[in-house]
């Protein structure tokens, strides 16, 4: 038995089929099904490979066919996306959406047609970009706060007018405010950078930082963020992330910006 595996929803576009994109299954067609001035795109899959329950199955026990699917997932929507070279708005559906047959999908298109209309109004001739942060090497930031911050150079001093034994046990507060002054001196750097880039996006969001065994780096991640910026000033979004990333260089800090993609932060949850 069949049913419709849905990867995102758009405006109706002249185009009945995409013939030259396989669904996630690597063998049906990806197609459009329309109502009104909205369509879904979707492909056919078996629902004995790709239930709720087979994927959570395949989750449990092939974690390989999940990553894989994932990707074949995102690949698809980010073709969607492009229409006659142009980038166009989609509402983003997580992985592993299934509908059960076209009478379903056109009641999800019904009962949700003015909410889907006005998000993509919303998100239209716009792009959402990824933003992260990475330290690279903390010990410019702490030799200059060691140098510079007042604080610590007045513990310093009312250090070394304590005997040894005195100093030994301040040792452990003068470590706790190098670390506080670390920590504001890097939510500066960030507010800064945030600042700047804000000026030429429409909207931003702030994501939970990924640890070191997700990201596959030794870098710490300090900053994950989202832009939507629209179609307009993607060049000058490029030109100011060199600039912003020479200022930061300076402080062992690397910046990295990728995207387009589909507008998973700034559609709300559609799944």
């Amino acid at each position: 038995m069949d049913g419709l595996y849905l990867y995102c929803i758009r405006k109706t576009t002249s185009m009945n089929h995409e013939p030259s994109v396989k669904g996630i299954d690597g063998k049906g067609v990806v197609y459009k099904h329309s109502a009104g001035k909205l369509e879904a795109v979707v492909s056919s899959v078996s629902l004995d490979e790709f239930s709720k329950e087979a994927i959570e199955k395949r989750a449990r026990d092939d974690l390989d066919w999940i990553k894989s699917k994932a990707m074949d997932h995102e690949n698809i929507m980010e073709k969607m996306m492009q229409i006659n070279d142009k980038k166009i708005a989609i509402i983003p559906m997580r992985f592993g959406i299934i509908i059960k047959d076209k009478a379903e999908l056109n009641e999800i298109l019904n009962n949700n047609y003015n909410k889907f209309n006005k998000i993509l109004d919303r998100i239209r001739n716009k792009q959402e970009w990824s933003i992260k942060l990475y330290m690279k090497n903390s010990k410019y930031i702490k030799t200059a706060i060691e140098k510079n911050s007042e604080i610590i150079i007045n513990k310093r001093m009312e250090m070394s007018l304590l005997s040894e034994g005195m100093a030994y046990f301040m040792e452990e507060e003068l470590n706790n405010t190098i670390i506080n002054e670390y920590n504001k001196e890097l939510d500066e750097i960030k507010r800064l950078v945030l600042d700047r880039l804000k000026k030429i996006s429409v909207e931003s969001v702030l994501n939970k930082n990924l640890e070191k065994k997700l990201t596959g780096r030794n870098e710490e991640m300090i900053l994950n963020a989202a832009l939507l910026i629209h179609d307009a000033n993607i060049n000058i979004f490029e030109k100011l992330i060199n600039t912003i990333n020479l200022d930061l260089q300076k402080k062992g800090i690397n910046i990295e910006y990728s995207g387009p993609w589909p507008c998973y932060n700034y559609v709300g949850d559609q799944n």
